[in-house]
């Protein structure tokens, strides 16, 4: 959600809104990213609210897209379970 993201967010995370990622457009919001995800070999870490159903629809379809599912994690809990709140980056 994008009001959530601007509060506070990992440092480096990149925006896709999709959040569940249950609609085309919500997939089609993914793939905006795809440009700078294949263009690098780090991992990818994938957050969303709690870590659950929209983090592995997610994963699924940016696999399916190409990225190697050795690169694609899923953020344990999510952004709400993230348990160092120091190491987020508030605006």
């Amino acid at each position: 959600v994008e009001q959530e993201f601007n509060q506070h967010h990992l440092p480096s995370a990149l925006p896709s809104y999709a959040y569940p990622v249950k609609s085309d457009s919500d997939r089609a919001k993914l793939e905006t990213l795809l440009p700078q995800l294949q263009a690098s070999s780090d991992a990818v870490v994938i957050v969303c609210p709690r870590g659950g159903g929209g983090a592995k629809r997610a994963y699924d379809h940016l696999q399916k897209q190409g990225i190697a599912a050795e690169r694609l994690f899923i953020l344990e809990k999510g952004q709400q379970g993230w348990p160092y709140p120091e190491l987020l980056a508030k605006f």
